[in-house]
């Protein structure tokens, strides 16, 4: 089991919720098929100094991904595939 804190609970969920959306998920098997849980500093309600530390613990912990983009485009995060797992073992309280 992966300790979490807080914000780092948050920050699965934000990005969950989005790829969730996008795709029209209604369990963890659609998202890993379909990973669109993208999210990006802004999408965020804490500052992005913050955000960059708790995006970075999650990376560590195998559980989110960092996308570098273009200089013009802003940068990107997502769920990793146990990740994704996670976030629907969340929402289903477990």
């Amino acid at each position: 089991m992966t300790h979490l804190t807080e914000m780092e609970k948050t920050c699965i969920a934000i990005m969950g919720k989005e790829g969730e959306q996008c795709v029209g998920a209604t369990c963890a098997d659609d998202m890993l098929c379909d990973n669109m849980s993208f999210a990006e500093l802004s999408d965020f309600p804490f500052d992005s100094k913050v955000v960059r530390g708790v995006i970075s613990s999650l990376i560590k912990k195998g559980l989110a991904v960092y996308e570098p983009r273009m200089p013009l485009d802003t940068d990107l995060y997502f769920l990793s595939d146990r990740g994704i797992e996670l976030y629907w073992q969340a929402k289903a309280g477990a």
